[in-house]
């Protein structure tokens, strides 16, 4: 069995990187480490803001179809607001302002 990632690498050229653990053999390359660095703390403000702004973690959603439209209005939402931020000029992430 394929897991998801390898499926993204195959049919679209998608790398997916982690961070290897210390106790693991294989350890991630000096460009793999930059790489997680430069983003690490895009991903995780971006995270935290669908959480905290928008409650992705309970949508309240009873079926598969009702949690999919939920997430995708979330994503939506959140994707606008950025929009909207690099239209004004502002940083992008700085999304909260706009939902007050």
């Amino acid at each position: 069995m394929k897991l998801p990632w390898h499926r993204l690498a195959q049919a679209q050229g998608i790398v997916v990187l982690t961070y290897k653990r210390t106790n693991q053999k294989d350890q991630n390359s000096p460009l793999e480490q930059w790489l997680l660095g430069q983003y690490r703390q895009r991903i995780e403000t971006t995270g935290s803001q669908l959480v905290d702004l928008l409650h992705i973690e309970d949508l309240g959603a009873k079926t598969d179809h009702g949690l999919a439209k939920r997430v995708i209005g979330a994503m939506t939402a959140f994707t606008l607001g950025i929009y909207l931020n690099f239209l004004l000029g502002r940083e992008l992430l700085t999304v909260k302002s706009l939902f007050a």
